[in-house]
């Protein structure tokens, strides 16, 4: 077996001290090098194969170098187009700052003590938990190990902001100012929303059209699924069932992508054109998520849709960690990230 290349030898053949080669592959030392000794020892490293052992920078640094996040329903959540983008984005955040992402399933029945035993058995040094799997055991551990911990809330408003978590969620206030500016400006006025009932509880559904000039005259709502493929095919149905009432507007506001193209298809069955004879928005930017393969591909995206740019909020959940990491400090907060209209062939003029 061949023998892999110590530290020292490296060193000595990019004429510098071990020590500057243990910074250049420990990324959180914090030492200024420069790019020059860097590239050098980077390439040297690259061209004798030499990979630093994690083990021997973690009993040096007493750190795992792990950003640990718990997923309650590890299937559903890897499956997920949506969380999938969050991931991607936290992972690759975590590896440029010289940590690598870790998933920790939670599987048994009570899932308070198993996130519990996760962060005594100290799996990680920072975690991404689920809002829903914080529950009291895991908050006072929490709080008595004062260990950084980032969460997303969704649709929802905090009933508790625990002093030592950073909240993420989607600022849509900006996404539905362009949507609004954008259906005036095509000679909108008006406009119904098609959701699933339980859907319409969320908040970013309560839009303030008014300001805009634009009126929600009528709510047409179905039960069913509302984020799996099962909502395209649910709303599909409901939208058939229901499209004498939608034939009365013009313009028609989705609770989130899967349900516009069910809607979609109903109106081609019908022979409406959408886009033209009935404009349609929805929500999620599916047709430009690599995650989601839908059949019927089109070239080109054709639904006007509001952004809520998953992949930049694991990316700065990540980002958050690292820093509470680096500076030792916890960052409590609630940190949006600003949704965007995107605007479409599916959204026509009148």
């Amino acid at each position: 077996m061949k023998k892999q290349m110590t530290i020292r030898q490296i060193a000595g053949m990019a004429g510098v001290n071990a020590s500057t080669v243990s910074r250049v592959f420990n990324l959180d030392c914090g030492h200024s090098i420069s790019d020059t000794i860097r590239n050098k020892v980077l390439s040297i490293a690259e061209q004798y194969e030499y990979v630093p052992k994690g083990s021997a920078r973690s009993l040096a640094h007493g750190k795992s170098f792990n950003l640990g996040v718990i997923l309650h329903d590890i299937e559903a959540d890897l499956a997920s187009p949506f969380l999938s983008l969050v991931l991607s984005g936290f992972c690759r955040e975590a590896m440029r700052g010289g940590y690598q992402m870790v998933i920790l399933p939670v599987e048994g029945g009570d899932s308070d003590k198993e996130v519990v035993r996760y962060i005594r058995a100290g799996n990680a040094d920072a975690y991404l938990v689920g809002a829903t799997l914080m529950g009291s055991e895991t908050v006072r551990e929490l709080e008595k190990k004062q260990i950084p911990v980032v969460t997303y809330i969704a649709d929802k408003v905090l009933d508790q902001q625990l002093p030592n978590v950073s909240y993420f969620t989607v600022d849509n206030e900006p996404g539905f100012r362009e949507m609004f500016t954008a259906v005036k400006a095509c000679g909108f006025d008006r406009y119904a929303l098609f959701c699933n009932k339980s859907h319409r509880v969320n908040s970013r559904l309560n839009l303030n059209s008014r300001a805009f000039g634009v009126e929600q005259t009528e709510v047409i709502e179905f039960d069913g699924s509302i984020r799996d493929i099962a909502a395209w095919n649910t709303a599909h149905r409901a939208a058939a069932r229901a499209i004498d009432r939608i034939m009365r507007h013009k313009l028609i506001v989705c609770s989130n992508d899967l349900i516009a193209f069910g809607l979609c298809d109903a109106l081609r069955d019908a022979g409406i054109q959408p886009g033209k004879d009935i404009s349609v928005i929805g929500y999620d930017n599916i047709e430009q998520n690599p995650c989601f393969v839908w059949p019927g591909t089109r070239e080109e995206p054709f639904l006007s849709t509001i952004e809520a740019h998953e992949k930049i909020m694991g990316t700065r959940m990540a980002g958050q960690l690292l820093k509470m990491l680096n500076e030792k400090e916890l960052m409590p907060g609630i940190i949006k990230i600003p949704a965007e209209f995107i605007q479409r062939n599916s959204l026509g003029k009148i």
